[in-house]
């Protein structure tokens, strides 16, 4: 056991307060930095896409403004995340070297900003999002069809459970699988259909079941995303 002097804890916990503090920014300082907005940041922060706390009404952040310049980019593509999700399962020896160097970049950097920083990549250029309403009777047959690739709430993987489906689906399938089951365009928060459109649909791996179930948004989704990507992702990219 050790004994410290009287007075001396307090120095030692106010030292310890002052190198913390220190090392965090104002939104501001932040914005001003990254060259964004402060709106931006504060934004962000409400996500939990940066990395802060709140002293009383005021933001500090303690991310680096190079974070959020590389979080601002344009969506990583369709087949680099893919790429990505390979990595993170230990499947990098099927990926090319340049694919394989890339990966191992975004994977360390998710390791480093931790769960949060998946949410950049619920945008991907080639997949375009499609909210739909089907006959509830329907759910079962459209979750067997076998034109689609489960993903979110509706893969294996999770074990989080609901009357709906998330999946990937081809453009040529599309317009097939919208007449086939009788899909009718919904708003996000109303429709128990969800297709990712994409030129082919991927194998369902870890990263896509976390990514997608975080494009749900609410806590439990939210929740069984970060779960998989401690048991599954991070534990593989490490």
């Amino acid at each position: 056991m050790f004994l410290i002097a009287p007075g001396r804890e307090k120095i030692m916990a106010e030292s310890f307060r002052f190198r913390y503090d220190s090392a965090m920014m104002s939104v501001q300082e932040y914005a001003q930095e990254a060259k964004v907005s402060e709106r931006s940041v504060r934004a962000r922060l409400e996500r939990g896409m940066l990395q802060g706390r709140k002293l009383g009404s005021r933001w500090v952040v303690d991310a680096l403004p190079a974070a959020h310049r590389s979080n601002a980019g344009r969506p990583i593509s369709f087949d680099a995340f893919n790429a990505l999700a390979r990595y993170c399962d230990g499947q990098s020896s099927v990926l090319s070297a340049e694919e394989r160097r890339r990966a191992k970049e975004r994977a360390s950097a998710i390791q480093v900003q931790g769960p949060a920083s998946v949410e950049r990549y619920r945008a991907r250029r080639g997949l375009k999002v499609h909210h739909l309403q089907a006959p509830p009777a329907e759910i079962p047959a459209i979750l067997e069809d076998p034109a689609l690739s489960l993903t979110g709430i509706s893969s294996d993987i999770s074990q989080v459970y609901g009357s709906m489906v998330d999946a990937y689906v081809s453009s040529q399938d599309l317009e097939n699988i919208i007449f086939l089951y009788n899909l009718l365009p919904a708003s996000a928060d109303s429709a128990n259909v969800i297709l990712r459109e994409c030129d082919e649909p991927p194998h369902i791996l870890p990263l896509h079941v976390a990514v997608d179930l975080l494009d749900l948004g609410d806590p439990r989704s939210t929740a069984e995303a970060e779960r998989i990507l401690q048991d599954s992702v991070f534990k593989e990219a490490s």
